[in-house]
C-alpha cells in the first residue's frame, strides 16, 4: 500500500509499497473526473502533477489530515499503480479493508455548495443538492460510506457538512440501506439479496467493477477479469459468496466458524486494537539500523565462533549465564556492526524463532529513540507482527487505554508487564532480543532496563520458553549482571583480523613489502578501534594519490592513537578553514534538530558574516556536497534516512567535542561558556538570515514553495528565539534584541508571524498581529528570555490567543518553570474552564492550586476542573483535586458531572474514585447520549462500569431525555452483554423513548439478531407501537 506523506514543510510525497507497519491515515472518497484531469501514480514523478485538476482534491485531502493530526493519507486515483496490473489488482481486493483501516474518511462532494452568494441562501439548499449528489449514484462509493467508522462530508468550497452519524437519517432516505449497517453493524447480518439492492442502481465506469466494487462488501475476493463483461463478473461474485458462506473454518481458539461469522468481529474493537497497534509506533524507530553500514564480506564472522556466542546460541550452561550475552567495546570498536550482523544471521538461521530488536541512537532528534520507553514499544510491536495469537491478549489487556480514539501514554511498566506474559506463555519458542548501544540511552533508565531483563531472564530459565538475550555497549558506564556471558571486542583475535581485512581492502599502495609493513603497523596503532582505522585510512590514501609514498608512513607516525588524539590532530592538521570546521561541528551539536545538507549550508553561510547568504535562488546538491565535506573533515556524515540528515559519524566525537580537549582547545574563544557561545552564533546565523533573505509581506509565495525558495526559513524562525534563549541563560543578555520584536506593530514582528505561521497547519500553532511576544514566549518554554520582558515592564496578563494569556498557554503545554515566573509576576491564576487540567499536567495543577487557584472554577466545555480531569483520563489530577476540595457533584459542562464524564470515557477506575468520594450517581444532564452516568456507561457498552454503577444503585429505569433509559441505548449501540446485564437488573424491557420507540425495535431496525432473541426472551412486546 503506496501512502501519501505530509513532511514539516507541508510537501506532499509518495511513500514505497508498505507491506506491515502502516501507519494512521486519512483516505479520500469522491468521484473521478476526466482521466487526464486526474492526478495519476506516475504523475507524481513529475512537478507538473500539481497544475492538473484533480489536485484540487489532493491538496483539500492534505490540509484536512494536518488539521487532523495525521501525517498520511491515501487517494486513489494517484496511490495505485494501475499500469502494473498486479498491483492494481491487489488494491481493488483490498479496498475494503484499506477504508475500513483508516483514521478518517474524506468524502468530497464538488457538486454540493454551502455558498451561493445571495443573501438569501438557506441552508436547505446544500441539503438538495447533498441529496441528488453524482456521489450516491456510483457503485465504489458504496463500500467507501459502508467501511470506515469516520466519514465526514465536505462542500465544494471544503466546509464540512456532518458526519456519517449526524446524516445518517438523509444517508437511510438517499441510499436505503439500514442504519444499522451504516453505523457499522457486521455486514454478515444482512442478506445477500439486501446487500445486492444497496448496489442495484449504482453506475461504474467499466461494467466489471459493477461486481468488483462489491468484494469487500461480501468479504471474498477474486481475480479481475475485465473484458469478461458485467453478467460473467457478477455470476463469479456470486460463487465466492455461496461458497465463503459454505466453507468453515478452524478459529484462534479452536472452535469451527463460519467465514462471513469469522469476519464479523465488532467494527470498533478492530479500531481500537488498530490504535493501540499504532500508538506503539514513533518517527525514526527504526532508523539507527538502518544508517549502521554493512560488514565488509568476510569480516564480523569470527563472532559467530567465539566459545562465548556458540555457548549463548545454542543454550548451554543456561543455570549459569540465564541467556544472557553482552558484547563490550571501546567507542568505535564495531560493536553495532556486529550486533547488525549477528541478528541478520539470526533471521537467517533460525527461521521459527521469534527475533526483536533495537537499536539506541543518542543522535537521535527525539527522545524515544534513546529511552527504555522506547525501547519497549519498539519491542513489543515487533512482537504482534511476529505472532498474531498475541493479539488478543494484548487488546485486553490494554483496551483501556484507548480513551474515546485517543490512547494513553505507555509506560515502561505496562510494557514490561506484557513482554513478561509473552516468555511465559510461548511454550517451547525461541525468544531472541537484541539491544544495541546501551550506553547511548540515561544510565539510571538504562540500569533500571537491565534489571527488569535480568527478571525477566529468570523467568525464562523456569518455564519451557527459550530467551536469549543479546546486548552491546561501551565498558563505561559500569553495569554488571549477575549471570550472563561477556565477550569483549578488543579482546578477541577476529575483531583484530578484521581490522587488518579492512585496511588490505581499503589502504591503496604498490603491492610489495612496504606496502604490506604500513599495513600492519595502521593495525597495531588502532588500538582494535575500528573508527580509527575507518578515519586514518582515507588521510594515507590522499597522500597516495598525490604520489607522496614516501609520506605516508612519516604521516602514520605522527597520527596520535587514541580518538581523542586523532579528532584533536584532524581538525588541528590545517588551520585554513578552521573557523568553518568548529561552525559546522557546533551547528550538528547544537541545533535543536537535524539538519538536512542544505539547512546546514545555509546555516553555516548565515553564521559566516563575511559570506553572502543564498536567498531564494536555488543550490546545487554538489555545491553542499563539496562544502560540507570540505568543512566537517570526516567527523560528520549523510544518513540513509528519507530525508537525509546531517550526524556524527560516532557519538564518540560528541564526547570529544564536549570534553576537555574539544571545543576548549581547539578555538580558545569558546573556553569559557561553549554552549552559551555557541547559541549566541547559532541565534545570530537564524538572525541574519531572517533579516537578509526573508521578504516582508510578499504574498507570492506559496506554504507549499517555501521550503524550496527559502530552504532555512523554517529553522531559522522556529528556533531564533530557542538559541538566544540558552544563550540569555549562559549570561549573553538580548535585550535590544527583543524590543526588536516587542512591539506589536513592528515590521520585524509582523514579518516573523507571516512566515512563522506560514509553516503552522494548525490554527493552535498559529498567531494573530494582536499576538504578545510574552504569549510566544511562555507557549515555547523559553523562560530566560520571559524574564527580560518582564523585567521590561510587559504586561503578563495580556490576553487574545488560542490558550488566552500567557500562563494558559504556559500551563496548555506543562511548563511548569515558565508558568511559576508568570505567577509569580503577577499573572492571575484563576483563568475559566480548567484548561490546564484538560492537557494533563498535574505539576502544572499543583503549582496553580499552591497559588490559590479555585479548584471550583466554574466555565469552558467541562465545567468545572475535576470534569474536565475526569473527562480526559487523568486519574491522579482527579485525586489531587478532590484532596483540594473538588465539589464532587459540580453540574454543568458537556457531561454535566464528573461520573458522566469518567463513565462516558470507560474509565472504571476514576468512576470507582468518585463514587468512594461520594458522587451522586443518578445525577442527571441534558446531553443526548449522557445524561445519566449509567447511560453513558451503556451507550459505551462498559459492562463493568454498567454493573458497578448498579450496584451503587443506579436507576435502571430512569426515563430523561435521548434514548429515555440505559436499555435503549445499549441495544442501540449493539451491546447484547450489555442489553443483558440491564434485563437482569430489572430493565423494563418495554420501556419507550423518543427515537426507535423502544428497545426491540432499535434492535430490528438496527439489525441486531442477537439483541432482539434476547429481549423476546426476556418478554418484550412484539407488537409494541411506537
Amino acid at each position: 500500500m503506496h501512502l501519501l506523506e505530509i513532511d514539516d514543510q507541508g510537501d506532499i510525497r509518495l511513500t514505497e509499497d508498505l507491506q506491515d507497519g502502516i501507519p494512521p491515515y486519512a483516505i479520500l472518497s469522491h468521484t473521478w473526473g476526466d482521466d487526464k484531469d486526474e492526478v495519476k501514480f506516475d504523475d507524481l514523478k513529475h512537478e507538473s502533477w500539481k497544475s492538473k485538476a484533480g489536485y484540487t482534491k489532493i491538496r483539500f485531502c492534505a490540509k484536512q489530515a494536518k488539521k487532523d493530526n495525521l501525517k498520511y493519507f491515501w487517494v486513489d486515483t494517484c496511490c495505485i499503480n494501475q499500469a502494473n496490473f498486479t498491483a492494481y489488482s491487489e488494491a481493488i481486493n483490498s479496498m475494503f479493508r484499506w477504508y475500513h483501516d483508516a483514521a478518517k474518511c474524506y468524502v468530497y462532494l464538488p457538486d454540493v455548495s454551502m455558498r451561493k452568494g445571495d443573501e438569501n441562501y438557506m441552508k436547505p439548499t446544500w441539503e438538495l443538492a447533498f441529496q441528488h449528489s453524482r456521489w450516491f449514484t456510483r457503485g465504489w462509493t458504496l463500500q467507501e460510506l459502508l467501511a470506515p467508522a469516520s466519514v465526514e462530508f465536505f462542500s465544494q468550497e471544503e466546509e464540512r457538512l456532518g458526519n456519517k452519524e449526524t446524516l445518517e437519517k438523509q444517508i437511510h432516505e438517499i441510499t436505503g440501506i439500514p442504519i444499522g449497517a451504516l453505523r457499522g453493524s457486521s455486514l454478515s447480518q444482512f442478506s445477500v439479496e439486501e446487500r445486492m439492492r444497496w448496489v442495484a442502481k449504482r453506475n461504474t465506469k467499466k461494467k466489471e467493477d459493477k461486481a468488483y466494487c462489491l468484494l469487500g462488501i461480501f468479504g471474498v475476493s477474486m481475480p479481475l477479469i475485465y473484458g469478461e463483461g458485467e453478467k460473467k463478473a457478477l455470476d463469479r461474485l456470486q460463487r465466492e459468496i455461496d461458497e465463503s458462506r459454505s466453507s468453515p473454518t478452524i478459529s484462534s481458539d479452536g472452535n469451527v466458524v463460519f467465514d462471513s461469522r469469522r469476519r464479523s468481529m465488532a467494527v470498533h474493537e478492530q479500531e481500537k486494537y488498530q490504535r493501540l497497534l499504532d500508538s506503539l509506533t514513533f518517527e525514526r524507530m527504526d532508523a539507527r539500523l538502518l544508517n549502521i553500514a554493512n560488514a565488509l564480506p568476510q569480516t564480523c564472522r569470527w563472532v559467530f565462533d567465539e566459545k562465548e556466542f556458540r555457548t549463548w546460541i545454542t543454550r548451554n550452561e543456561i543455570e549459569d549465564n540465564h541467556g544472557f550475552l553482552w558484547i563490550k567495546g571501546k567507542p568505535g570498536s564495531g560493536k553495532s556492526t556486529i550486533m547488525k550482523e549477528a541478528l541478520k544471521k539470526i533471521k537467517r538461521e533460525q527461521p521459527r524463532d521469534i527475533i526483536i530488536s533495537y537499536f539506541f541512537n543518542a543522535r537521535a532528534p527525539g527522545l524515544l529513540e534513546k529511552s527504555s520507553v522506547g525501547m519497549y514499544r519498539s519491542l513489543v510491536r515487533q512482537i504482534l507482527q511476529a505472532r498474531s495469537e498475541l493479539q488478543g491478549h494484548f487488546f485486553q489487556m490494554f483496551a483501556m487505554k484507548d480513551r474515546g480514539g485517543l490512547v494513553d501514554e505507555w509506560t515502561p511498566a505496562e510494557l514490561q508487564g506484557f513482554l513478561t506474559d509473552v516468555v511465559e506463555s510461548l511454550g517451547d519458542r525461541t525468544l531472541d532480543v537484541f539491544i544495541d548501544a546501551l550506553d547511548e540511552g540515561d544510565e539510571t533508565d538504562v540500569r533500571h532496563l537491565v534489571t527488569f531483563l535480568e527478571e525477566l531472564s529468570q523467568r525464562a530459565v523456569s518455564c519451557p520458553t527459550s530467551l536469549r538475550i543479546c546486548l552491546s555497549s561501551r565498558h563505561y558506564p559500569h553495569i554488571s549482571i549477575r549471570k550472563g556471558l561477556y565477550l569483549v571486542m578488543e579482546h578477541q583475535d577476529g575483531q583484530r583480523d578484521d581490522i587488518d581485512r579492512y585496511v588490505r581492502l581499503r589502504l591503496h599502495g604498490d603491492e610489495g613489502r612496504g606496502t604490506n609493513e604500513l599495513r600492519e603497523k595502521v593495525c597495531q596503532k588502532s588500538s582494535r578501534v575500528f573508527l580509527w582505522v575507518v578515519l586514518v585510512v582515507p588521510m594515507l590514501n590522499e597522500l597516495y594519490d598525490h604520489g607522496l609514498v614516501a609520506a605516508m608512513e612519516a604521516r602514520l607516525e605522527g597520527l596520535p592513537d587514541t580518538l581523542d588524539g586523532l579528532f584533536a590532530e584532524i581538525l588541528a592538521r590545517n588551520a585554513e578553514g578552521i573557523d568553518s570546521s568548529v561552525l559546522l561541528l557546533q551547528w550538528v551539536l547544537f541545533s535543536s534538530r537535524p539538519l538536512s545538507p542544505v539547512e546546514l549550508y545555509l546555516g553555516m553561510q548565515s553564521a559566516l558574516a563575511s559570506s553572502p547568504i543564498g536567498g531564494a535562488t536555488s543550490i546545487a546538491e554538489e555545491t553542499v556536497e563539496r562544502y560540507l565535506l570540505n568543512c566537517s573533515r570526516g567527523l560528520t556524515e549523510v544518513t540513509r534516512t528519507e530525508p537525509p540528515l546531517v550526524q556524527f559519524v560516532h557519538e564518540a566525537v560528541r564526547d570529544f567535542l564536549l570534553g576537555e580537549n574539544g571545543f576548549k582547545k581547539i578555538d580558545t574563544r569558546l573556553a569559557g561558556n561553549v554552549k552559551g557561545i555557541s547559541h549566541e552564533q547559532l541565534h545570530t546565523a537564524c538572525l541574519r538570515y531572517f533579516d537578509q533573505c526573508l521578504p516582508l509581506n510578499n504574498p507570492v509565495y506559496r506554504r507549499e514553495d517555501l521550503p524550496q525558495t527559502f530552504p532555512f526559513a523554517n529553522y531559522a524562525v522556529r528556533f531564533m528565539f530557542s538559541h538566544a534563549d540558552v544563550a540569555e541563560a549562559s549570561g549573553i543578555p538580548h535585550r535590544e534584541f527583543l524590543r526588536r520584536f516587542q512591539s506589536n506593530g513592528s515590521h520585524d514582528f509582523l514579518k516573523w508571524i507571516q512566515f512563522w505561521n506560514s509553516f503552522q497547519p494548525w490554527e493552535a500553532e498559529q498567531y494573530t498581529i494582536a499576538v504578545h511576544l510574552l504569549y510566544i514566549l511562555a507557549k515555547r518554554n523559553l523562560v530566560d528570555l520571559g524574564k527580560v520582558l518582564i523585567d521590561d515592564g510587559v504586561d503578563v496578563n495580556a490576553r487574545g490567543q488560542y490558550f488566552g494569556n500567557a500562563l494558559q498557554a504556559a500551563c496548555a503545554n506543562g511548563h511548569e518553570q515558565m508558568a511559576k515566573l508568570l505567577v509569580e509576576s503577577g499573572a492571575s491564576i484563576n483563568a475559566q474552564g480548567g484548561r490546564y487540567v484538560v492537557y494533563g499536567h498535574e505539576g502544572i495543577v499543583r503549582l496553580l492550586l499552591k497559588e490559590g487557584a479555585d479548584v471550583n472554577a466554574q466555565g469552558g466545555i467541562y465545567g468545572s476542573p475535576l470534569q474536565a480531569a475526569a473527562a480526559t483520563s487523568h486519574e491522579s489530577i482527579v485525586r489531587l483535586l478532590l484532596k483540594e476540595g473538588a465539589d464532587v457533584n459540580a453540574q454543568g459542562g458537556h457531561y454535566n458531572s464528573a461520573l458522566q464524564a469518567a463513565a462516558a470515557k470507560s474509565h472504571e477506575s476514576i468512576v470507582r474514585l468518585l463514587l468512594k468520594e461520594g458522587a451522586d450517581v443518578n445525577a442527571q444532564g441534558n446531553d443526548y447520549n449522557y445524561n445519566s452516568a449509567l447511560r453513558a456507561a451503556a451507550v459505551r457498552g462498559n459492562e463493568g462500569i454498567v454493573r458497578l454503577l448498579l450496584e451503587k444503585g443506579a436507576d435502571v429505569n430512569n426515563t430523561q431525555r435521548g434514548f429515555s433509559n440505559a436499555l435503549l441505548a445499549a441495544a442501540a449501540k449493539g451491546h447484547p452483554e450489555t442489553v443483558r446485564l440491564l434485563v437482569e437488573h430489572g430493565a423494563d424491557v418495554n420501556a419507550l423513548g423518543d427515537r426507535y420507540g423502544s428497545a426491540l425495535q432499535a434492535a430490528v431496525v438496527l439489525g441486531n439478531e442477537s439483541i432482539v432473541r434476547l429481549l423476546v426472551e426476556h418478554g418484550a412486546d412484539v407488537n409494541a407501537q411506537e
